[in-house]
């Protein structure tokens, strides 16, 4: 990943200042700014996706949509930037796409980067710069379809217009840095803006903006906009300049670019176009100067790192940066139970953040399972999110390493033996076990559209399989048993006036459907179910269907009854978007009738996506007994619940079945009487609902 220092000279070129200073009315590097809120970057609707991250050059600011839809992140400096007498300025900054959005059908290629005036209002609602009421000085926006319709295209085009002029292209290459920089005439009212190739600073676009006469001549921020899915976009090495006409000397960048045991290396900035000196003291108290940037500076003593710089007559303020060379530790991995079998069988997904490492290097996890049989299972060199599955009593020993780091070492005791105490599978329940339960047929979903529930029979990549008809695998033929052709999916429903609290907690026991929010008038919602899939959310609540779940409740949400803690539940879904399609299932049979017959006998979920349910994605989701789960509206079912129990568990009071008595929500009390913490229990004894239980 680049990170790459400017020796801009592009103010003077413009100007044609032949004696004067450049003074920087703003800078972010992002190289002392702890996280991206620390740096002043906000995002409205996905803050998770705002990172600052490093490598051996440096740290630079980094917006990952991730599976997110449309989603912005801005930064805003008007209140931190003194404009006052600048007649002139230039904003600096580099950007890179470094991933853009995929290419799938329907994709919205609607990446921007903007630099806005007055649109503040704008910015937090999420927006583009050919909005009517949007302002800009500077802006790169991706270009519309081949149909020209809201930025969808499945070409998955790079080219962005500039300033939204359809006449001026620029096509970026994807994980590639460019040094962008915008020259504002404020009396001219013009923005004249360069794109320079990071590495070679060849000129690849320049042009002239004229700003219209009502907008603001003032940078205000940047705005990005990514569009779904999987956009990221980095940004780097944010400067707003402007020439006065004195000698002015900016303040040096210090960062810690590398880390090798005690050894520690800095790269120190300035500006030498300013005819900046650079001066460093360093930890061993010897001072040098400098007129190229960067400088590295290495060194294996602790102490006092200073720089600063002179020019002309002006010297800047001093930057210190205390350095301490002694090993650092590195954090130990933490391991998340993903999945439970009968006795001792566990899988883990296991992760590292290396966010509080300096220079954030790339973390891997080595592990060594040594089990009660004798027998030991290891791996190397794992990344963040791995899985590991033991099937037997044993020590789990996680060791995250790095180059130049001393070792994180933690072991985990698999020494809790579970069984499966109920399966409910309602992927396989008969349409008489339906009638049995209250539901009434309706008649068969047979869209042949791709919209809302009809995803679950039209779309191309849903609920398919590999029909295999020969000896060969390669012989095969996709079969959708579940589409128009097929006759469609059988439907069957129960309307949410028939379904009480009692009711909730028999209907499919142990799984309960019952909730209700503080601020619902209503509880519960209808419930659908589509036969050989399992039990889907409507999501509306009035008996024919109308009507929103209302009180912003739109996803009903489930849970199991007679659970602790210590156990866990395992939730099987399935999506109609894709995700549940199984086409790489190979089901040999001798007819197409006998091929879905196999089908419909498996258990079936999103198997192309396992993994934990918080991760936005559906698949197979693992909780504790007492945490509820979701049921998303209209684009996924329910499948499966399985329920292990602790053995030699915390000993707490049976809630038996077909009966109103577990809240979930129910506060939890020491024995003193206060309310604690349901979620940050220590050990010890506890009191929920008037019935007393042990946390060991």
């Amino acid at each position: 990943m680049k990170k790459f220092y400017l020796t801009l000279v592009t103010l003077f070129a413009y100007t044609m200042v032949a004696t004067a200073g450049i003074k920087n009315l703003y800078k972010q590097d992002f190289e002392s700014a702890p996280n991206a809120a620390a740096a002043g970057w906000v995002s409205p609707s996905y803050a998770a996706g705002m990172s600052i991250l490093g490598d051996e050059y440096g740290h630079y600011f980094q917006f990952d949509l991730g599976t997110q839809n449309n989603r912005n992140a801005n930064l805003i400096w008007i209140n931190n930037v003194n404009y006052e007498g600048v007649t002139t300025y230039e904003v600096d900054f580099s950007w890179a796409l470094a991933a853009n959005a995929n290419g799938n059908n329907g994709s919205q290629y609607s990446n921007e980067i903007c630099v806005f005036t007055d649109s503040t209002s704008q910015v937090n609602n999420g927006w583009m710069s050919n909005s009517e009421k949007a302002h800009w000085l500077f802006a790169l926006t991706q270009k519309k379809g081949a149909s020209g319709s809201d930025f969808y295209d499945t070409a998955g085009e790079m080219e962005f217009y500039v300033n939204n002029n359809p006449e001026d292209v620029f096509t970026p290459e994807v994980g590639f840095f460019y040094n962008i920089s915008v020259l504002v005439d404020v009396q001219a009212r013009t923005a004249s803006y360069k794109i320079e190739n990071s590495l070679t600073n060849a000129l690849e676009k320049e042009g002239v903006y004229n700003l219209p006469e009502e907008w603001s001549a003032l940078a205000s921020g940047i705005n990005i906009l990514a569009g779904r899915y999987g956009s990221k976009h980095q940004l780097d090495d944010i400067v707003i300049k402007s020439v006065i006409d004195t000698d002015f000397a900016n303040d040096p960048t210090v960062a810690l670019t590398g880390i090798e045991m005690k050894k520690r290396t800095f790269m120190i900035t300035f500006d030498p176009t300013n005819d900046e000196v650079l001066h460093v003291k360093g930890t061993d108290g010897e001072e040098k100067t400098y007129t190229e940037s960067p400088v590295t500076y290495e060194t294996e003593t602790s102490g006092t790192l200073e720089a600063w710089t002179v020019s002309g007559t002006a010297t800047s303020a001093v930057v210190s940066t205390e350095v301490v060379c002694e090993d650092i530790v590195l954090p130990s991995a933490t391991a998340t139970i993903i999945g439970v079998e009968e006795g001792f069988g566990k899988t883990w997904r296991v992760s590292v953040s290396n966010t509080e490492v300096p220079t954030q290097p790339q973390l891997f996890i080595n592990y060594e399972f040594k089990g009660q049989s004798g027998e030991t299972q290891s791996g190397t060199e794992l990344l963040s999110g791995a899985t590991i599955t033991v099937n037997e009593k044993g020590v789990l020993k996680l060791t995250t390493i790095a180059y130049g780091f001393a070792d994180g070492v933690i072991e985990i005791e698999n020494d809790k033996e579970f069984t499966q105490v109920d399966d409910i599978d309602f992927q396989h329940k008969t349409a008489e076990d339906l009638t049995a339960a209250g539901f009434t047929e309706i008649d068969p979903l047979v869209a042949d559209k791709m919209s809302g529930e009809g995803n679950w029979t039209a779309r191309p990549d849903a609920m398919r399989f590999n029909w295999v008809k020969g000896s060969e695998v390669g012989d095969t033929v996709q079969v959708r048993p579940y589409d128009v052709a097929h006759g469609g999916i059988r439907r069957f429903e129960r309307a949410q006036s028939t379904i009480t609290e009692e009711v909730a907690h028999q209907l499919f026991a142990p799984v309960y459907v019952w909730y209700k929010a503080e601020t619902d008038t209503k509880a519960s919602s209808n419930l659908k179910y589509n036969l050989g899939i399992g039990i889907v959310n409507p999501g509306n609540r009035e008996d024919d269907y109308s009507g929103a779940l209302g009180e912003g409740v739109t996803n009903a949400i489930l849970g199991v009854d007679g659970l602790t803690d210590e156990d866990f539940i395992v939730v099987s879904r399935i999506t109609n978007y894709g995700r549940g399609a199984t086409d790489h299932l190979y089901i040999e049979a001798a007819s197409e009738e006998e091929a879905i017959a196999k089908y419909n006998a498996m258990n079936l979920v999103a198997i192309n996506d396992l993994g934990n349910y918080p991760n936005g994605n559906a698949g197979v989701e693992v909780i504790t007994g007492t945490q509820t789960f979701y049921l998303f509206r209209i684009q996924e079912a329910i499948a499966r619940v399985q329920t292990f129990k602790a053995k030699n568990g915390t000993g707490i009071v049976e809630l038996p079945y077909n009966k109103i008595v577990s809240d979930h929500n129910a506060p939890i009390f020491n024995l003193n009487g206060v309310q604690v913490n349901a979620k940050n229990l220590k050990k010890g004894v506890y009191v929920k609902q008037g019935k007393k239980f042990v946390v060991r």
